[in-house]
């Protein structure tokens, strides 16, 4: 598991995209999401560099905890 910071997510549509991001990336991935601390808990076999990139496609900027 890991966990990432995403300072920008704030809303549901956020989360979802965040997620749909994510499961392009592998299909059977666990993604919590926590808004309030605007957090993401992942069990998924993408390398971290592979999310970050994802993630920074979407334009979201993130940073492994």
């Amino acid at each position: 598991m890991s966990r990432h910071s995403i300072p920008d997510i704030t809303c549901g549509h956020c989360k979802q995209t965040v997620q749909t991001v994510l499961e392009v990336q592998e299909g059977q991935a666990r993604i919590d999401v926590d808004l309030e601390t605007r957090e993401i808990d992942l069990e998924i076999s993408a390398t971290v560099e592979q999310i970050l990139a994802a993630l920074k496609a979407a334009g979201y900027e993130a940073t492994k905890l």
